[in-house]
């Protein structure tokens, strides 16, 4: 059980926490509103869950929708990281 409770710390507690989100325009109406609240992004990473092969400056980019609703509009505040599923494509 003491094996289970360090594997725990380790796997979770110590480890910044990843959040898959969908494409599309479904998270738009969330991500707006994360934007109110105060959210202590530093330990937070956030990756599109179905990301398509385009430049993120692409409508049709969900890594690029991401940052454009959420990350483009935190101000004077930490942001998350977002992590991209495929290289830069411009």
């Amino acid at each position: 059980m003491e094996l289970a409770s360090e594997l725990f710390k380790k796997l979770v507690c110590e480890r910044p926490q990843t959040v898959l989100l969908p494409g599309g325009n479904t998270p738009k109406l969330l991500l707006n509103k994360l934007i109110d609240f105060d959210i202590d992004w530093n330990h937070i990473s956030l990756l599109a869950s179905n990301e398509r092969v385009v430049p993120l400056r692409s409508n049709n980019s969900n890594t690029g929708m991401i940052q454009r609703e959420l990350l483009d509009r935190i101000i004077d505040k930490e942001k998350p990281n977002l992590l991209e599923l495929y290289p830069k494509n411009e």
